[in-house]
């Protein structure tokens, strides 16, 4: 990628053009030397990868890259329903998915209305619904992690395999956001795992104002 004659701001914008684009996952961070780097984001079940340790059972003796002292598990939204209705005004668009009277429709319906702009037909809301019903109770889980650091090179993207009986937290997690504390008594950090599950809704927003 070439930046010469561009401000800083417009090359980071290409770098996230180029993230966009791509059906890779990467991850975006600078070196020591302000070097803007892209990595692929690791794999979870990759056998060949080496994660921070942050506790393993059965318990070794191997010193841990962090111990942590709270782990809170943070839950997603928790409503269920099982009929729902997509509706567009502008476009004088009304489905209910399943519809009423369908064979199966629920013997105590739980109903959801959503007012969707980025709907443009009657076959495109009815897929939106079955969709919506189709994620119910899918986990949509994350965990707060605070922990005395053994090292500082920690990064978000970072694969950390946990062993804890706080908050159910156990095996391999992706690092989504990690902050740092440090002062001349000691030092710690705080970080996120684990996310909601990504919203249906706002990938078809973005879908289509891509096709615009």
């Amino acid at each position: 990628m070439k930046f010469a004659g561009k401000t800083r701001l417009a090359s980071v914008q290409l770098v996230l053009g180029v993230i966009n684009e791509t059906p890779n996952l990467f991850r975006i961070n600078a070196d020591a030397q302000g070097r803007i780097q892209l990595m692929r984001l690791p794999d979870l079940d990759d056998p060949d990868l080496q994660p921070f340790i942050a506790g393993r059972m059965p318990r070794t003796s191997t010193p841990q890259d962090f111990y942590p002292t709270k782990v809170e598990r943070v839950e997603g939204q928790s409503d269920f329903y099982n009929v729902v209705t997509i509706t567009n005004d502008d476009e004088s668009i009304k489905v209910q998915v399943p519809a009423l009277g369908a064979a199966d429709y629920p013997a105590r319906p739980v109903h959801r209305i959503i007012k969707e702009k980025a709907v443009a037909t009657a076959d495109q809301a009815r897929l939106i619904g079955r969709q919506l019903l189709a994620q119910q109770g899918r986990e949509k889980t994350k965990w707060t992690i605070e922990a005395l650091p053994e090292r500082f090179d920690i990064q978000t993207g970072d694969i950390v395999e946990f062993a804890s009986s706080d908050g159910g937290l156990a095996g391999r997690h992706m690092v989504f956001n990690i902050s740092w504390s440090l002062s001349p008594s000691g030092s710690s950090l705080s970080m996120t795992v684990g996310r909601p599950e990504i919203s249906l809704l706002a990938s078809i927003r973005y879908a289509n104002s891509l096709s615009i």
